[in-house]
């Protein structure tokens, strides 16, 4: 699976829920006064693509967050 998030700056957040046969699927981003926040939930292993860098994860609920 490949989460791929693209905050748009027209909007303040976004988040989207998907539950799947292995589980939930969700992810979310806001804009913060230092740069932005992404909360991640994946049920299984995958790529979570973050300002064109890739990282892979185990199931489980991820923060990351980026600069502005």
């Amino acid at each position: 699976m490949r989460i791929a998030p693209r905050p748009d700056p027209r909007l303040n957040s976004l988040g989207a829920v998907l539950d799947t046969v292995h589980g939930r699927i969700r992810s979310a981003w806001k804009y913060t006064e230092g740069g932005i926040r992404y909360e991640i939930e994946t049920p299984v292993e995958a790529e979570i693509v973050l300002n064109g860098k890739t990282r892979t994860v185990k199931k489980g609920k991820y923060l990351f967050g980026e600069e502005a």
